[in-house]
């Protein structure tokens, strides 16, 4: 079935115009790329990788953001840090490690104010900043609130489906033309398509998406399944049915981009970036959801930028969101905060070094988490409490369900990259020490119902 949603194709060519131009004005004798004046940074929650259509998934699940792919950079080889929004998002706004900006525990903690964040050094350059979440686990309980002139965290205000709020995009439009006399920094955290896969109609027709029974696609059936005893498998008929309403859910959050981005207007001076917190799970390795494992459905994500001073192209070299925040004020001709200093900008330049120590550090939910490392050819995987160990070759397991860590042959590599591991963690639990602990409210725990503990109604 066709869905009649918004399609900015006139913004789109207009960027594509744009950065068509860029190489034959460099080649005239401008000494420099051409500058952004404004900042949009776009999260879907959620969103691996792996379900998006650019990124090689088969169903068209996201033609807006591969239509934004196809005009700007889109990077095959980005990683976040965590699996799950809080810790995730920090390192993103701090260009820190979870072990460094201490917002490690989904419950309990949160950023401290004393982390140097993007809004803080934006805002602090003369940058009009606003931030508009509909993630309870980015709001001023959180702290992520510092360096906004504006910030709203937006409960849904309707439970039958997983949806945009009534007016949200409004508010955002309508602070984004409030502050067109500055430069701007927007950001905005879409809940969709995380928990409850419950899409609004048209979409909960899509891919097969309408449900057969009441509890599909809530929260306390996908946590159940999640629990049982079993391994699950992509072709279990649940995993099936899970990911049939968890790609209609994005379908909706992929136009609902696209509206937003259409709401603000002509984006040809404007540097885009869209990508996701974390990724979501279907059975790759015996579970779903995310946040459990620092596997690659839940740390591979989605990273697009659009804008001037870039040309349409793919991106092979391993990156990390954590460095986002350095990147972008490159972009900006702004410099990156030398009171913290952290993260290095991957604009125009490969993302890491080959050593080993500057790979991709990642961690799962929980006190005893596991921690992951990887690097461009391996990936190495320690669970603190009991000390398992995982190695995966992804040059020739991209999928990484071969695990290495006990054949002899790659006794090496594996001794070699849990150095690495205990060298990153203790620079970044140095980093960490600098700073301190910062405690959640009742507020923010009352708060987390909200992005999807209890079952759904939909019809």
């Amino acid at each position: 079935m066709s869905v009649p949603v918004p399609f900015g194709r006139a913004r789109l060519l207009a960027g594509a115009l744009a950065l068509a131009l860029a190489p034959a004005l460099a080649s005239c004798g401008a000494d420099e790329p051409p500058v952004p004046r404004d900042l949009v940074v776009v999260v879907l929650d959620a969103l691996p990788a792996s379900s998006v259509s650019s990124y090689g998934y088969e169903r068209p699940t996201t033609p807006h953001l591969d239509d934004l792919a196809a005009a700007g950079q889109r990077f095959a080889q980005a990683h976040t840090t965590a699996s799950y929004t809080l810790a995730s998002t920090a390192s993103l706004f701090t260009g820190m490690s979870p072990r460094a900006h201490g917002a490690e525990r989904e419950v309990g903690h949160v950023l401290g104010a004393d982390r140097v964040t993007l809004a803080e050094v934006l805002g602090e350059r003369g940058f009009a900043t606003a931030a508009f979440s509909l993630n309870p686990q980015v709001s001023r309980e959180t702290g992520f609130a510092q360096g906004f002139d504006v910030f709203e965290y937006a409960p849904r205000d309707d439970f039958t489906y997983n949806q945009l709020p009534q007016g949200f995009l409004e508010r955002v439009t309508a602070t984004w033309q409030a502050q067109a006399g500055e430069r701007r920094f927007l950001y905005v955290h879409l809940l969709p398509p995380h928990v409850p896969y419950t899409p609004p109609p048209p979409f909960n027709e899509l891919f097969g998406a309408r449900k057969v029974d009441h509890s599909e696609g809530g929260q306390s059936y996908l946590r159940a399944l999640n629990m049982e005893a079993v391994w699950l498998t992509p072709d279990d008929p649940r995993v099936v049915r899970a990911k049939q309403r968890y790609d209609a859910t994005l379908a909706y959050a992929d136009a609902q981009l696209d509206a937003l981005l259409d709401a603000l207007g002509p984006l040809d001076d404007v540097a885009l970036v869209v990508t996701s917190d974390h990724g979501e799970a279907f059975g790759e390795h015996g579970r779903i959801l995310h946040g459990s494992m620092a596997s690659k459905e839940m740390i591979h994500v989605p990273l697009v930028l659009h804008g001037p001073g870039l040309q349409g192209d793919v991106r092979d070299d391993l990156v990390r969101t954590r460095d986002l925040a350095a990147t972008v004020c490159e972009w900006l001709d702004v410099p990156w905060d030398a009171r913290m200093a952290h993260g290095r900008s991957f604009l125009r330049a490969p993302g890491l070094d080959p050593l080993p120590a500057r790979g991709a550090l990642s961690r799962s939910v929980g006190t005893a988490p596991l921690w992951a490392l990887r690097t461009d050819d391996w990936t190495y995987i320690r669970a603190t409490g009991s000390g398992r160990e995982e190695l995966y070759d992804r040059r020739n397991d991209p999928l990484e369900v071969r695990d290495l860590a006990a054949d002899p042959a790659h006794a090496g590599t594996r001794a070699e990259l849990a150095a690495a591991l205990d060298t990153a963690l203790a620079r970044e639990r140095d980093i960490g020490a600098r700073f301190a602990t910062a405690e959640t409210t009742d507020a923010h725990r009352a708060a987390l119902e909200d992005i999807g503990y209890f079952e759904s109604e939909e019809d």
